[in-house]
């Protein structure tokens, strides 16, 4: 005979299919929530390690332009002892010590 305060097994079934899909809501809700936060936040970090190696890149074209003059005045000997190169020596020095004390190894 068929006790029908006892639920069938399509019942049960149909309750657990609920309770997965809860679940599965549930968790697709917190996905939806919180991915946008992570990905407006890497894209931050994205933008500034960009704009870092931008300026990084910048300042390596500066720090080669420096070099190259540096050297340029340490070879010629027309420029080592020209009266401008006196002139400017000084500067050439602060910039070269700035440049160095910038660098990270």
């Amino acid at each position: 005979m068929f006790d029908s305060s006892q639920p069938s097994n399509e019942q049960m079934n149909q309750v657990g299919v609920k309770n997965k899909t809860s679940k599965v809501q549930s968790k697709l809700t917190n996905v939806i929530m919180v991915d946008p936060n992570k990905n407006q936040e890497k894209s931050m970090d994205m933008g500034l390690k960009l704009k870092n190696r931008k300026v990084n890149d910048e300042y390596m074209r500066t720090l080669e332009m420096l070099n190259k003059t540096l050297k340029f005045v340490e070879v010629d000997s027309m420029v080592k002892t020209s009266k401008a190169l006196k002139h400017i020596q000084p500067e050439l020095e602060k910039l070269r010590q700035k440049a160095v004390s910038k660098v990270i190894f």
